[in-house]
């Protein structure tokens, strides 16, 4: 009978519940670094988003505004008006006419100041309270 005992070729319940807790807590740490980096992931592809909508807009003005005539770039309450159409911020989307090139957008302003015209745009905020904002300054040649 004592050489049933003597022979411990096994694992007893306290090294089983050790390997199990250790092993736990990796399990853990990995899967914490996993959901940081999935959250981190998803906020700057967000940020990515709103810089390229911010982008977008401001692409498409300028490039409009660089290609009208001078005399039919008219610019009225933060709308821009060309001969190819009216350009506007209603609520959080961007407008061509009645037709949205852009959602995202929380702050657009447009002034002229003689020949020279200054343009604001603002994305709305990420999750985070980010925001995605660009200026640029066009000078008109007449």
């Amino acid at each position: 009978m004592r050489a049933l005992f003597k022979n411990q070729k096994g694992i007893s319940l306290v090294e089983l519940l050790a390997v199990l807790a250790l092993l736990s807590m990796v399990i853990m740490l990995i899967s914490n670094t996993h959901l940081f980096g999935q959250k981190q992931f998803s906020s700057q592809s967000d940020q990515i988003q709103h810089e390229a909508n911010v982008r977008y807009v401001m692409n498409v003005i300028t490039k409009e505004v660089r290609t009208a005539p001078t005399d039919k770039i008219t610019i009225t309450n933060n709308k821009i008006k060309t001969q190819n159409g009216e350009f506007r911020l209603q609520g959080n989307r961007f407008y061509r006419d009645d037709i949205v090139i852009e959602e995202g957008i929380a702050e657009f302003t447009i002034k002229r100041t003689g020949n020279e015209i200054t343009i604001k745009i603002k994305s709305e905020p990420n999750e985070f309270n980010k925001t995605a904002s660009l200026s640029t300054n066009l000078y008109i040649r007449e």
